[in-house]
C-alpha cells in the first residue's frame, strides 16, 4: 500500500479527516463483523486506497457501492474496478448522497472506516433511514464508539446514546489502535455493529419526538428536568412522577426506555 500512495499521488487530507486503514489483519477482521454477506449490497463510505475495501470484495456479496470524495482515491477505485464488476464507484460527498436512490429501492449495508470530522454527523443521517438498512459496521474515535454504547448514567451518555440505541441495537465489537492507520490518529478507534430494529411507523415518528426532546434537555444536561420540561409540561413534576421519574433528575440519568415514555405524555 506505501507504493499505492505515490503512484495515485495520495496525500492524507486533514480537511477530509483522512487516516489511511493500511493492517490488513484489521481489516479483514472489519469486514467479518458483517453477518450474513450473501448476496447483500454493501456500501462503503471513504474507501481511502481500499484497505478495507479489497477485504469487502472477498465475501460473498452481490454488488459494493464505493464511496469516495478524493479524486486521487478515485484513480485507484477504477484501477480496481477494472478487475473486480461487483464495484460501483460513487464519486461524491458522503454527506450529500441519497443512499436510497444509489440502491434503487433495495436494502444494503453500509462498512465503514468513518472519517471522524463527520462520522456522528453521518450517523444520525441514517438514523433516518433505517427502513431500508439491514446493518451498519463503522469506525468511530473509541470516545465516539463508547458514546454510542454508553448507558445511563455514563459521563458520555447523551444525545447520540439515546437516539442510536431506540432505532438500533449496538455491539461494540474491539477497539483499534493509531499503529494501524497513516498516518496514525492520536486517538483510539473503535468498531461499532449497529443493527436495526423492526422499523414501523410509530418507531418513527416517536423516534422523531425523542430527538426534539434530547436536543433540548441534553443541551441543558446541568439542569434538573423540571426546569427543562416547564414549555413541555403543565407540572413537569407530575408527570414524571407518573413514570416513576422525579424532577431533580438530570437527562443523562434516563434511559432510553424513559425518553420513549415521556415522549409518549406530551410531545
Amino acid at each position: 500500500m506505501a507504493n499505492d500512495f505515490e503512484k495515485y499521488g495520495v496525500r492524507p487530507s486533514k480537511k477530509l479527516g483522512q487516516n489511511f486503514l493500511i493492517d490488513k489483519n484489521i481489516s479483514s477482521k472489519i469486514a467479518r463483523q458483517l453477518s450474513r454477506p450473501e448476496g447483500k449490497i454493501v456500501m462503503e463510505i471513504g474507501c481511502g486506497l481500499g484497505g478495507l475495501t479489497e477485504h469487502l470484495l472477498e465475501l460473498p456479496i452481490q454488488k459494493l457501492i464505493a464511496v469516495e470524495y478524493d479524486r486521487a482515491c478515485i484513480k485507484y477505485l477504477h484501477d480496481l474496478q477494472e478487475n473486480n464488476s461487483k464495484i460501483q464507484i460513487v464519486a461524491e460527498d458522503a454527506l450529500r448522497i441519497d443512499e436510497n436512490a444509489l440502491v434503487e429501492g433495495n436494502r444494503f449495508s453500509i462498512v465503514s472506516n468513518l472519517p471522524y470530522n463527520i462520522s456522528v454527523v453521518l450517523l444520525i443521517k441514517w438514523l433516518d433511514k433505517l427502513s431500508s438498512i439491514d446493518e451498519m459496521v463503522l469506525m468511530f474515535q473509541k470516545e465516539v464508539a463508547e458514546r454510542i454504547a454508553a448507558k445511563p448514567g455514563s459521563k458520555v451518555y447523551g444525545i447520540v446514546s439515546v437516539l442510536a440505541q431506540y432505532m438500533c441495537n449496538i455491539e461494540y465489537c474491539f477497539d483499534v489502535p493509531p499503529t494501524v492507520f497513516y498516518p496514525p490518529p492520536k486517538v483510539m478507534s473503535g468498531i461499532v455493529r449497529v443493527v436495526p430494529k423492526k422499523m414501523d411507523e410509530e418507531r418513527i415518528i416517536t423516534y422523531q419526538k425523542i430527538k426534539m426532546l434530547c436536543n433540548k434537555v441534553f443541551n441543558q444536561r446541568r439542569k434538573m428536568l423540571r426546569n427543562t420540561l416547564k414549555d413541555i409540561f403543565e407540572d413537569p413534576e407530575k408527570e414524571l412522577q407518573s413514570i416513576g421519574l422525579n424532577g431533580q433528575m438530570r437527562p443523562e440519568e434516563l434511559s432510553v426506555e424513559d425518553f420513549e415514555r415521556l415522549v409518549k405524555r406530551g410531545l
